[in-house]
């Protein structure tokens, strides 16, 4: 079993001595090596659903299969080893380390001494037209270019699974087009699985799949 498939997966918060429900009983499955685009309002559910993907948070019932891997059966420490050799994460505010420079950046989630990704990270950020921009602080890049480094870090460790959450959302129009464009070549190239969050009809329309959540 590859790609992601979540089984009969319910979730619930408790808020203010209130039992909130996120997901009941929800199915869903992603084949290895597509591009799934999550879409709905705000407060369906949808960033949850990457975090039980990535392991950063767990189900209250049902399986999530990642990668052939049940993570439904793992404690927390074990769901992180997980993620950090399965998982990219894009983020929609890029999470990078202001005093770092664009390589830093992503060489920060190399390990130490494995030459491979430290020169996969280089190579990654020429990819993406930042080869003038190797050593150039986080506060000397744009929003676009920005991102362009949180996806390279993503994919440096060459991860099985890509999950982005509104990774265009601070960008104009042209910056999401160019953004999206390398997301999509990367993640094609590499034969990645990926889901990605998104509001932008012009990003979901680029993926292979749409689905749709709705709140409770």
């Amino acid at each position: 079993m590859e790609g992601v498939l979540l089984e009969r997966i319910s979730k619930s918060y408790h808020k203010d001595g209130q039992v909130i429900d996120i997901m009941d009983q929800v199915t869903l499955q992603v084949p290895v090596g597509t591009h799934l685009a999550i879409q709905g309002p705000s407060g369906s559910g949808k960033t949850t659903l990457l975090n039980l993907i990535s392991g950063l948070d767990s189900a209250d019932s049902g399986n999530i299969w990642v990668c052939g891997q049940n993570l439904s059966l793992m404690p927390e420490y074990e769901r992180t080893a997980f993620r950090n050799k399965h998982v990219g994460l894009v983020f929609q505010d890029y999470c990078l380390l202001p005093g770092l420079t664009a390589l830093e950046n992503v060489k920060l989630v190399c390990s130490g001494d494995n030459q491979v990704e430290l020169e996969r990270a280089k190579i990654l950020l020429v990819e993406m037209g930042l080869g003038s921009r190797l050593n150039f602080v986080t506060s000397q890049l744009s929003g676009g270019e920005q991102q362009r480094v949180a996806i390279a870090r993503a994919l440096v460790k060459q991860p099985s699974i890509i999950l982005a959450d509104e990774p265009t959302a601070q960008l104009d129009r042209r910056s999401a087009e160019l953004i999206m464009d390398v997301i999509i070549q990367m993640q094609r190239q590499e034969q990645v699985t990926m889901v990605t969050v998104t509001h932008d009809e012009n990003v979901a329309n680029k993926c292979d799949h749409i689905n749709y959540m709705d709140r409770l």
